[in-house]
């Protein structure tokens, strides 16, 4: 169902889109398309929907830099607590301390007794001037405060445990979790002053890529914080070596699991001088954009997103920036990303999914595109709502994808597959390529995104780079190809003699109109715990979808 009516900035809608009881009495054996659905398309005056627009707000703060709570109590610090064995072993002030002129003992021992070093000011995940605090299986809970600042970019990787140690020890199985508190996470806010851009602290400890990074490691748990960019983000005084990459960047995470949190505002986030120049010399705004959460080819394992809000990042360097991008991993042809319960939206310039990982499972998201974001020049806001380049195995079951007028020099379908060719990264065998796509719901608010070009749900590529359609020749021989029980509201067929590109829809698909969908449904005000701290972003319905099993079940759309 969706809930468009509403104008509850920063509300979710169900993850599916429900037909109405009387459209569909009877089991589906074949594609179908709806009256109301013939009546809209041959109209020569379609009346489309409002378009949903959401926007990203500005953090609640006091002078103290902490979180109000929406019920009045008092502020909230920044608190870290470290628990080993179910005992409370150290508490820090900070992220990653100002390890320049704090104290360690230095012998080998401080990760088994933090909290000498904790007491002068060291932070449990610094990048430099530091030794490691922590022991696998150790679990940091944050306070519901803001984390801001030149202390709080934090590291996760691998570290020495003493001063002349020649090895490093590597971070396994650490758990990083927010306390939730009258609706309220903690949030780590890129928001620094021009004193902080100009500290070497600032860039050192998170590689000069991002606010939060991830070195090697295995085994990370990060649950119930969110990362935000303040408006010193695009302030000109953070040029420079100050690079910012991505709110969070993943150089080398085995087995990473990110949950019920939120990455936001980093659009606007200014990253290098050459970018800068660049968009300067186009006549461009003068900020070139970040990715929300971004990895290189050094991850492996698995990725898995649960219950995660991307929005409003993106840009257009010299590589178009995303709500998020998976890079394929170098050494793992097995390599997993999962995104499950999610909603990514608002996405500037780039992707909202983009994923070269040689496994995608992508369950029960809501992902929808924007509109031309004002502010922001150029204008035009996500290219497309899932983007599979190297294709590989895909499976893409229970999502809602709704598609806008996203602006001029944006792509017009909802699911890209294969555009850039097989991945290079993989030495060893790769899985082999599939795609199955099932029981999800399209929708779209506009027959095109920039008044020219078609919206469309599907594009999907061969080897040499050409657009093909599923069950022709021309598609690749070696790619199984699953696409049948989604619906899709108000797509109408192109007049072109078929098979073509923009009219495919796979088997046993619903053809409706938005007048056949049921828009009423409101849920439970709040449906977990967690909310971004933001003005003028309430509470937002996030209901996750199960997809119990991959079968058929002779229903259209997502559940």
């Amino acid at each position: 169902m969706i809930c468009q009516s509403r104008k509850n900035i920063g509300y979710a809608p169900l993850l599916a889109i429900v037909l109405s009881p009387s459209v569909f009495a009877q089991t589906i054996t074949s594609t179908v398309t709806t009256a109301n659905a013939t009546t809209f398309c041959s109209s020569s005056t379609r009346s489309y929907p409002p378009q949903f627009i959401w926007g990203p707000g500005s953090i609640i703060a006091s002078a103290t830099n902490a979180v109000v709570s929406p019920s009045g109590a008092p502020s909230v610090s920044p608190l870290i607590t470290q628990i080993r064995n179910g005992q409370v072993i150290a508490t820090y002030t900070s992220l990653s301390g100002n390890n320049y002129t704090c104290t360690y003992i230095g012998d080998g021992t401080d990760w088994k007794t933090p909290a000498t070093a904790a007491a002068t000011g060291c932070g449990p995940f610094a990048g430099e001037h530091n030794l490691r605090l922590w022991a696998p299986g150790d679990i940091f809970q944050l306070s519901p405060a803001i984390y801001t600042g030149l202390y709080n970019q934090p590291y996760f990787g691998p570290e020495n445990d003493g001063y002349g140690s020649t090895s490093l020890t590597p971070m396994t199985n650490i758990t990083i979790e927010g306390i939730v508190t009258n609706g309220y996470r903690p949030v780590i806010y890129y928001n620094p002053t021009s004193a902080e851009y100009q500290d070497p602290i600032f860039e050192n400890n998170t590689a000069g890529q991002a606010v939060v990074y991830f070195g090697a490691s295995s085994g990370l748990t990060w649950s119930n914080i969110d990362v935000f960019a303040g408006p010193n983000a695009m302030s000109s005084v953070a040029l420079g070596s100050r690079a910012q990459q991505a709110a969070i960047y993943d150089n080398g995470t085995n087995n990473f699991l990110m949950e019920d949190s939120r990455i936001s505002g980093f659009d606007i986030v200014n990253y290098n001088w050459y970018e800068y120049e660049v968009s300067l010399n186009q006549g461009y705004a003068a900020y070139v954009g970040a990715d929300g959460f971004f990895t290189t080819p050094n991850v492996s394992g698995s990725l898995t997103l649960l219950r995660v809000q991307l929005d409003h990042n993106g840009g257009f360097g010299s590589n178009l920036e995303h709500n998020l991008y998976v890079d394929g991993s170098a050494t793992d042809p097995n390599f997993t990303l999962t995104v499950k319960d999610s909603w990514s939206h608002d996405a500037w310039q780039g992707h909202l999914l983009k994923s070269r990982a040689q496994n995608n499972i992508i369950l029960s998201n809501y992902l929808q595109g924007g509109v031309p974001q004002s502010g922001l020049t150029p204008s035009q806001a996500e290219a497309y709502l899932l983007d599979i380049p190297y294709g590989g195995v895909l499976l893409v079951h229970g999502n809602l994808f709704a598609k806008n007028a996203s602006g001029v020099n944006s792509n017009s379908a909802s699911i890209e597959y294969g555009s850039d060719g097989t991945s290079p990264y993989t030495p060893g065998q790769l899985p082999t390529p599939s795609i199955d796509i099932e029981q999800n719901s399209f929708g779209t608010f506009a027959a095109t995104v920039d008044g020219t070009n078609v919206i469309y749900p599907f594009l999907f590529y061969n080897n040499q780079g050409v657009r093909v359609v599923p069950g022709t020749a021309s598609f690749p021989s070696n790619t199984s190809v699953t696409v049948q029980g989604n619906l899709f509201a108000d797509y109408c067929p192109s007049g072109q003699p078929l098979p073509n590109v923009v009219d495919y829809r796979g088997t046993l698909a619903a053809i409706a109109a938005w007048v056949d969908v049921n828009h009423n449904w409101l849920g439970p005000q709040y449906s977990y715990a967690g909310v971004n701290p933001r003005a003028g972003d309430p509470r937002y319905d996030h209901v996750a979808t199960s997809v119990s099993s991959f079968g058929y079940k002779n229903i259209v759309g997502a559940e």
